[in-house]
């Protein structure tokens, strides 16, 4: 079988946050925290903590943002979306 899935390597800095943005492809996306603390911030505003060894899995057209809420270490992260993406 081939490959099925790309995984993509995000890293935030202290302090730092993605962009708000929408995904226009038609398939979730896994991520997984590997190192550090930080949020997922909804559309509405909520942020919901993450912190390593937590799992997030990003439904279709779901708005979303990854903000790092530590001052001192980097949050990165590894995203998991189907090879079509690439």
């Amino acid at each position: 079988m081939g490959q099925i899935y790309l995984l993509l390597n995000l890293e935030r800095r202290k302090n730092k946050s993605s962009l708000f943005h929408y995904h226009f492809h038609p398939f979730e996306h896994l991520n997984y925290i590997i190192e550090g603390e930080g949020a997922v911030v909804t559309e509405s505003g909520d942020e919901r903590p993450v912190k390593r060894g937590i799992f997030v899995l990003v439904l279709p057209a779901e708005n979303h943002q990854y903000k790092n809420t530590s001052s001192k270490d980097p949050v990165v992260i590894v995203c998991g979306v189907p090879k079509e993406y690439e």
